[in-house]
């Protein structure tokens, strides 16, 4: 009886580990097809901008996507472990205010958040890179032009 239940047992751990063993394999297998993806499409994105901006400002801007990108996801990961009392305390604070009032104290309090996840070397990067995107956003039309 007992070598009954303990072979039973024994199956469903053979089951339960290779389905697990199957699910890292396809995780990993996954993980990779989109690193190889994104690698692909950031040699594609910067030929285009080479096109566009040069060979100085293309990989800025291809870098500045990437910290942009890797900076949201580690706050999002961060987010995912706050405590409850800090949100809540957020929420109390903007409750009651005009919408564009709210808006703004959310906005600081992510730019707080973001100031305190960051140390000073990775905050004047990300504004560097911020400057000089809004500063080719703002650029009028023909000044590129102008200056080849």
């Amino acid at each position: 009886m007992l070598s009954l239940v303990t072979g039973a047992v024994r199956q469903q751990v053979q089951k339960d580990a290779a389905r697990i063993v199957r699910g890292i394999v396809l995780g990993l297998l996954a993980a990779i097809s989109l690193g190889i993806g994104l690698v692909f499409a950031a040699i594609a994105a910067h030929r285009w901008l080479e096109q566009l901006y040069g060979p100085i400002a293309a990989p800025l801007i291809i870098a500045g996507a990437f910290v942009l990108a890797a900076t949201i996801l580690l706050l999002v990961m961060r987010a995912g472990r706050a405590r409850p009392r800090a949100i809540a305390a957020g929420t109390a604070a903007t409750t009651g205010l005009p919408r564009h009032e709210a808006l703004e104290a959310s906005a600081l309090a992510a730019g707080r958040e973001l100031a305190r996840s960051l140390d000073g070397k990775q905050l004047i990067l990300i504004a560097l890179i911020a400057g000089f995107i809004s500063g080719r956003l703002l650029e009028p039309p023909g000044r590129s032009a102008q200056k080849k």
